[in-house]
């Protein structure tokens, strides 16, 4: 086998298995009226633990268990986490309880942490540098595709064979994916890496959650201002914040919360947690709204649901093409908007007749425009100014945040329409478009203060301090001098905070190399004062970044790269599209 079909049918294997459980999220809101039904006895409320179980232990297992997976092996942690999901799935298809069906949910959710990040490590590790970025869209594809045919889907089996083969259907596949990752995929690990994360950090999120999201639920019939409600609601918060004072002391804390200090990605986990709770309030209340309101079968409440996650996916593309160009603010604060519109245009639809067309299609179509705009760009903003070594720790707790939202939205959702009489049914509904409406426009008044900009510029923070010039002439920097010299460059280097990548162009139209290739070019003159050596030599600036080390800004050739953005480099400013002329004979530091 070849490597490259080998990475492939790495690609394909793990895609499968992330299938199957982003799968298993959506369908799991279409399944729960089946669920209540089959334990009729059992209270909305502490049925929603269904849901609220795997989530709460979901988010809070998603940061750390891509630790475990560098500790112990990426392989061996996505196949035990694919061997416990497919376990558990059984369990749940067997329970005989509402209690087992939690138990199990819960066990499910472990499995579930450990193979989605694992996965994506172990895709990484198959591919060559060149192919990684087609493969990461490729793995993200799936999810993103499992997410949009859940609802019907889910519908369809759940109407057919009964909601219990929702969860027998992962079994035979899982098995399947176990028996061939034996044989086919890679094992890789960090050898750096030596501690696992901290087990009490973990336990504590757990419990803080778990206990915010009782007092949620459970409130309505306990009474807002009745001692087990504020005992809950009370201990979450201690618990909440013990979790935070073992994150900053423990040697290895399952959160990292030093990330928290950079403004723009506080924001974004803020508006991403905003955003989840209202995004999942809406998506859990269409069930209800379609079978219980206008009085659709199963089937035809998925299939109506379906449009509005099919729209997220283009309007997603495009937005990220935006962000690229003007940044990620302008995108994210007109989507919460356009969520807040349509949350009001739910509003106003809780009274009338049952109209797919003219009625349900427009507002499922301007709330999926909404998610399409919102989520996936919250995601980039958040990790947007973060350095590359953080990139994936940042990218899962901003996930975590996002899962933790959501519990808190099912806890509203059965709060207002698990107890409420057919006279109370439109007020809990419009309760519910009134969730959405100040989602939105909270998310949006929280990305206000995003400031990432274009995500191709970002050297705002590098301050040069020794600029290359040609041995025969010294040059400065300045823009009028330097354009007499004979051959035209571009600024095209990536960076965050502290770091500088190097991105230079091949000679055909929109290729590059990594910086990887950059480095191992034969060392020049052009090094600074702490003997910093740009390996590009004459294709290279010497910047010094925020910690006053010294590096090596690379310059692009003007081949096929996009036109970069402005940005400024010790007062030479080099605006959207345009070019300096740097001689390119051997420098040195001026």
């Amino acid at each position: 086998m070849t490597p490259s079909s080998s990475a492939w049918r790495t690609l394909a294997l793990t895609s499968v298995a992330v299938f199957v459980v982003s799968l298993d999220g959506t369908v799991l809101f279409v399944a729960f009226p089946a669920i209540r039904a089959t334990f009729a006895r059992v209270s909305a409320a502490q049925l929603s633990w269904v849901l609220n179980a795997y989530t709460i232990v979901f988010g809070a297992l998603l940061v750390p268990s891509g630790r475990i997976a560098d500790r112990v092996g990426r392989k061996r942690t996505f196949l035990l986490g694919l061997a416990l999901f497919s376990a558990a799935s059984a369990l749940c298809g067997l329970a005989p309880s509402a209690g087992a069906l939690i138990a199990a949910r819960a066990l499910q959710a472990v499995g579930a942490a450990l193979l989605l990040p694992s996965s994506l490590a172990v895709v990484l590790h198959a591919f060559v540098v060149a192919r990684r970025a087609s493969a990461v869209a490729l793995w993200g594809a799936v999810g993103a595709l499992a997410a949009a045919i859940g609802p019907s889907l889910g519908s369809l089996i759940i109407q057919s064979w009964g909601w219990r083969w929702v969860f027998y259907i992962n079994v035979p596949v899982g098995i399947a994916a176990v028996v061939r990752g034996k044989s086919l995929l890679l094992e890789s690990r960090d050898e750096a890496a030596r501690e696992l994360p901290d087990a009490l950090g973990i336990v504590l999120l757990i419990a803080s959650v778990a206990l915010f999201a009782l007092a949620i639920v459970e409130g309505a019939g306990w009474g807002l201002s009745g001692p087990r409600t504020l005992a809950s609601l009370a201990g979450g918060a201690l618990l909440f914040v013990c979790f935070v004072l073992r994150s900053r002391t423990a040697a290895s804390p399952a959160v990292d919360l030093s990330l928290f200090s950079n403004p723009t990605y506080r924001l974004a986990n803020m508006a991403t947690f905003a955003f989840a709770i209202a995004f999942t309030a809406m998506f859990f209340n269409f069930v209800f709204f379609l079978t219980q309101r206008w009085a659709y079968t199963l089937f035809q409440a998925g299939l109506a649901i379906t449009p509005g996650p099919l729209v997220v996916i283009p309007v997603a593309i495009v937005a990220g093409r935006i962000a690229d160009l003007r940044g990620h603010r302008a995108v994210l604060v007109s989507g919460g908007l356009v969520f807040a519109l349509g949350g009001a245009l739910l509003y106003s639809a809780i009274e009338s007749p049952p109209d797919f067309l003219r009625t349900w299609l427009p507002r499922a179509l301007v709330t999926g425009t909404g998610v399409g705009l919102v989520l996936p760009s919250l995601s980039g903003a958040a990790v947007h100014g973060l350095p590359p070594g953080r990139l994936a720790l940042g990218s899962a707790i901003n996930q975590a945040v996002r899962q933790l939202g959501s519990v808190i939205g099912v806890g509203l959702v059965i709060a207002l329409l698990g107890r409420a009489d057919p006279s109370g049914e439109i007020a809990a509904f419009r309760s519910i478009a009134a969730i959405l409406v100040a989602g939105g426009v909270l998310t949006s008044l929280l990305c206000l203060g995003v400031k990432t900009g274009p995500r191709a510029a970002p050297l705002a923070r590098a301050r040069a301090v020794g600029v290359a010039r040609p041995r025969s002439r010294a040059w400065s920097g300045d823009a009028s001098r330097a354009s007499s010299e004979t051959n035209s460059m571009r600024l095209g280097c990536s960076t965050a905070a502290r770091r500088i990548g190097c991105q230079t162009a091949r000679s055909g139209p929109n290729r590059s190399r990594s910086d990887s290739r950059c480095s191992r070019r034969a060392a020049t003159r052009s090094s600074g004062p702490s003997g910093t050596v740009c390996p590009g030599g004459r294709d290279e600036f010497l910047v010094n970044i925020e910690n006053g080390a010294d590096h090596c800004a690379p310059l692009a050739h003007q081949t096929g790269l996009n036109p970069e953005p402005a940005r400024q480099l010790n007062g030479l400013r080099v605006k959207s599209g345009g070019r300096i002329r740097v001689h390119r004979r051997p420098m040195e530091r001026s």
